[in-house]
């Protein structure tokens, strides 16, 4: 989902923000608006056990995990990228 705040997104790379769909990359806002809506209704639409692996940026993880434990899903995981940034958060249905 688009994850990058507004903020953030004024400042990438012209690499990135010239040239990347800006729908994409930035929700115009705080980067967290898709990850709260895919989290309220990822409970209704996973199977039991289900998994979620939600990217998201560098500085956004321990925000994404109290978003996901208010949707009422299990925080499982989080995984770093190449670089030692948390990177991809894993949650899943009880």
């Amino acid at each position: 989902p688009p994850y990058i705040s507004l903020e953030e997104f004024q400042s990438l790379e012209p690499e990135v923000r010239l040239f990347e769909p800006r729908l994409a990359t930035t929700d115009e806002g705080d980067g967290l608006r898709c990850i709260r809506r895919i989290c309220e209704i990822a409970l209704r639409k996973l199977r039991p056990a289900g998994s979620l692996l939600l990217e998201i940026s560098y500085n956004q993880s321990q925000e994404v995990q109290r978003i996901v434990a208010q949707s009422g899903l299990l925080f499982s995981g989080v995984f770093d990228d190449y670089e030692g940034h948390q990177r991809i958060i894993a949650a899943r249905h009880a």
